[in-house]
C-alpha cells in the first residue's frame, strides 16, 4: 500500500530560512511602500487623485521637493484657468494700464502696481473690466493732497474736468 504523501517532493529551497540580507531587503520594500503611502497622503493634490495615477515613481524624501513643485505648478495652472469669472474681463493679475487711459503726469512703478501722480488730477485705469456682480478692490493711498479712487468705464474721458 502506498502512502498518501508518496510522489510529492519538496525542494530544499522551499524550506530554507531567509538570510538577514533578504530580510532587510523585504523590510526595506515594506518601509518604502509605507513611506510612499504616507507621503502621498500628506502631500496629495486637492482633487484627491490616487497616487498611482499621478506618478509611477514611488514618493520618498529624495524626490519630495520635485513632487511638491509639481503640485504647486498644477495649482497655479488651475488658478489661471479659473481667472475668467462671469462679470469680469481681463487677465487674472490686475495691474495698472500705463499704455492708455491715463491723464496727467504719472510715474508708474516697474511692477505696474504703484503710481505717483505729479499733476493736480492724475488718473489711470487698470487692465481688468468688471460689468456684473459685486466686486471689491484694495488700494493703499498715500497723498499730501486730494486723491480719489473709483470705477470708470472704457468710454470715460480723462481730462482736468472729468476722470
Amino acid at each position: 500500500m502506498a502512502s498518501k504523501g508518496a510522489g510529492m517532493s519538496f525542494s530544499r529551497k522551499s524550506y530554507r530560512l531567509t538570510s538577514d540580507a533578504e530580510k532587510s531587503r523585504v523590510t526595506g520594500i515594506v518601509q518604502e511602500k509605507l513611506l510612499n503611502d504616507y507621503l502621498n497622503r500628506i502631500f496629495s493634490s486637492s482633487d484627491h487623485v490616487p497616487p498611482a495615477a499621478t506618478s509611477r515613481k514611488p514618493l520618498n524624501f529624495q524626490n519630495l521637493p520635485e513632487h511638491l513643485d509639481q503640485l504647486l505648478q498644477v495649482d497655479n495652472e488651475e488658478e489661471e484657468s479659473q481667472g475668467q469669472v462671469e462679470g469680469r474681463l481681463g487677465p487674472s493679475t490686475v495691474v495698472l494700464d500705463h499704455t492708455g487711459g491715463f491723464e496727467g503726469l504719472l510715474l508708474v512703478d516697474d511692477d505696474l502696481l504703484g503710481v505717483i501722480g505729479h499733476s493736480n488730477f492724475g488718473t489711470i485705469r487698470s487692465t481688468t473690466c468688471v460689468y456684473k456682480g459685486k466686486w471689491v478692490y484694495e488700494v493703499l493711498i498715500s497723498s499730501q493732497g486730494l486723491m480719489q479712487i473709483g470705477w470708470c468705464t472704457i468710454s470715460c474721458r480723462f481730462n482736468h474736468e472729468e476722470g
